[in-house]
């Protein structure tokens, strides 16, 4: 049962930082410009091309080294920790001279040059981070993790809020960036520290394997072009609304995104805690044995994708008409796309098992350019039109590519991923529907009560689907027990 508990600590810690985000979210729209609140966006969404090379692949050959057989995990674990930490830091070094040196970046999101210092020193803290992070949730340890997870996603938003309220308005964006980016340095040796406790060495030269160094780099290069690509698809909304509409509509993009990563915080804690487990599922080579474990976690979360979207869709008009201010109002009609969009992604979690059984990138780029281009194609097609909401349905476009293209790598080209998915594909069937015509009062009229009524019917069918799969994982007679 530690795949549950694990869950339930990476939940507990991701609503934790998402309700902190949303509770500032008011406060932050209120603190900075429209233009400043479009900023962070606009700049993540550049550094996240950067981002694909910056573990040269590592975090990937990571994994697909440790779910091998007879392989030391140990040796795994050092070399791609020094490999990645390397490259991260000429990734950011050149990035940052680019950026520095041409105006570029500054010019395209409207910022000063403090402004982009802080955010330069702010993205290199949390690069670091995120391979310390990675490690310990692939040692299984969600406590260490949470408690590194409170000083970077909380006590900086915390903080940053009265250093910003007491500032000039034209100081308030850089001083959250400076501010973030100190909590994010002390994350980061937190993070060492905790990795060390936890038993890991990760810079120990000693378990350094120079042999596993070129296999790993070939690796990890053959599997950027896809990466890029999908980097792509998670960043393309907002370049392609930036160019159209401006930091303004982005913004407007961004606050749905970040109301919406509330409803879907079972997809980052479900991710956290699932690859570490799947990776040791797969490194058995039984298909008798990992084969069960995959169908149930699909089976599982089908269903949650039609609840989440039916909430966002019940309640998100009344959040947005009443939390924030009313040039944000656009937002309430693309928050449930997103959540939609975001559910959608937590099965291909699952799908591209596919690829890591297989130890192959081959398909990789062909899937997450299917994506790219339906992300794009739509983008263009409805932006002009639709604006905001447009982009969002780019981006659910893109992710159902996806996963459908994953799907059929795993049933038909590779054949290693025999996962029944006609139920899991009814269920996304009627979420996508409901997002295409159904809103509330559309049935009774009542657009308040209706709501409150299909709220309750989702916590009935959360309360069932949990139940359900409790009593399945401890059926004696079921392959899974004892094994999540």
């Amino acid at each position: 049962m530690r795949l549950l508990r694990n869950i339930a600590i990476f939940s507990i810690i991701d609503a934790a930082g998402m309700a902190v985000g949303v509770i500032a979210s008011p406060i932050m729209t209120r603190l900075l410009t429209q233009e400043q609140y479009g900023a962070q966006p606009l700049l993540m969404s550049v550094w996240s091309l950067a981002t694909i090379i910056q573990f040269a692949g590592m975090d990937s050959a990571f994994i697909i080294y440790s779910a091998r057989k007879n392989q030391d995990r140990r040796a795994v674990l050092v070399t791609t920790t020094i490999i990645a930490t390397i490259a991260a830091l000429l990734v950011w070094l050149f990035f940052s001279a680019i950026s520095l040196g041409t105006g570029l970046l500054q010019s395209y999101a409207g910022v000063t040059w403090i402004e982009l210092g802080g955010f330069l020193l702010w993205i290199l803290a949390n690069t670091l981070l995120a391979w310390q992070l990675q490690l310990l949730r692939f040692m299984h340890e969600a406590t260490r993790f949470a408690r590194v997870t409170l000083i970077g996603r909380i006590a900086s938003v915390l903080v940053a809020l009265p250093v910003m309220y007491v500032l000039p308005q034209e100081q308030r964006l850089a001083a959250m960036f400076y501010t973030y980016a100190a909590f994010a340095g002390l994350s980061l040796l937190l993070a060492l520290r905790e990795v060390r406790a936890a038993g890991g060495q990760p810079f120990d030269s000693d378990h350094y394997d120079a042999t596993l160094t070129q296999p790993m780099i070939i690796l990890g290069l053959a599997l950027m072009p896809g990466a890029l690509t999908y980097s792509l698809c998670s960043i393309v909304d907002k370049l392609l609304l930036g160019a159209y509409s401006g930091p303004g509509e982005v913004a407007i993009l961004a606050l749905a995104s970040s109301v919406a990563s509330v409803v879907i915080v079972l997809k980052l804690a479900f991710s956290r805690a699932w690859d570490p487990h799947m990776v040791e599922w797969l490194a058995t080579g039984d298909p008798k044995k990992y084969l069960p474990k995959l169908q149930a976690a699909v089976e599982f979360i089908a269903p949650s994708i039609l609840l989440v979207t039916l909430l966002a869709l019940s309640w998100s008009d009344t959040l947005f008409a009443i939390v924030f201010p009313a040039t944000y109002s656009n937002a309430s009609t693309v928050m449930p796309v997103l959540v939609l969009s975001g559910a959608l992604s937590t099965l291909c979690l699952v799908a591209i098992a596919t690829e890591t059984l297989s130890g192959r990138a081959r398909y990789r780029l062909p899937v997450y350019f299917a994506g790219l281009s339906a992300n794009i194609a739509l983008g263009i097609s409805l932006i002009p039109k639709y604006g905001v909401l447009g982009a969002a349905y780019g981006v659910l476009a893109g992710e159902f590519t996806i996963l459908i293209f994953w799907i059929l790598v795993g049933r038909l080209l590779l054949g290693n991923l025999q996962i029944e998915w006609g139920v899991p594909a009814a269920w996304a069937s009627v979420a996508i529907s409901a997002v295409l015509f159904y809103h509330p009062g559309s049935i009774t009229g009542a657009e308040v009560a209706e709501s409150i009524i299909v709220t309750i019917c989702c916590v009935v069918g959360a309360w069932h689907l949990v139940t359900r799969t409790l009593r399945k994982l401890r059926d004696p007679r079921s392959p899974t027990t004892n094994t999540i």
